[in-house]
C-alpha cells in the first residue's frame, strides 16, 4: 500500500505543476489535489463506527462479551448466560480498571483537560 503510494510520487514529474501554475496559491492547490488523488487511488480505507453511547472504557474484549451474552440470551441457555455474564462482569471490571489507570497517569503529566474529562465521563450515570 505504502510503496504503491511512494512510487506514485516518486514517477510525478513535479515540473509540471510549478511550470504551469500562475501564483503559489493555486500551486498549493493542484499539488494538495494531485497529492488526494494519489493518496485516494492508492490509500485503502476502513470505516469505524463509533457509537456515542459507549464508555471510553468499552474496549473491543466487553463487545465480545456482550456479543456472547446476546447469544446466549436468544438461544435461552441459561448455563451459558450465566457463565457469559460473569465473564462480562470481569471484563467491565478490567476495562474501568485499565481506564482508570490511564487517568491517573494523566493526572501524574498534568493534562487537566484530559483528567476532567475522564473524571467526567467515568461519573455520568450509566
Amino acid at each position: 500500500m505504502w510503496e504503491s503510494l511512494r512510487a506514485c510520487f516518486e514517477i510525478t514529474d513535479w515540473t509540471v505543476f510549478t511550470d504551469t501554475a500562475t501564483d503559489v496559491d493555486e500551486l498549493a492547490d493542484v499539488v494538495s489535489s494531485y497529492i488526494n488523488l494519489c493518496v485516494d487511488s492508492n490509500v485503502t480505507t476502513k470505516t469505524v463506527k463509533v457509537y456515542p453511547n459507549n464508555k471510553p472504557w468499552v474496549t473491543s474484549d466487553i463487545r465480545k462479551s456482550l456479543k456472547k451474552k446476546k447469544t446466549a440470551f436468544n438461544n435461552k441457555n441459561e448455563d451459558e448466560l450465566k457463565a457469559v455474564q460473569r465473564e462480562l462482569k470481569n471484563v467491565l471490571r478490567k476495562g474501568r480498571e485499565d481506564y482508570r489507570k490511564k487517568v491517573e497517569e494523566k493526572f501524574k503529566t498534568n493534562d487537566m483537560k484530559s483528567v476532567w474529562e475522564g473524571m467526567r465521563m467515568m461519573t455520568v450515570s450509566e
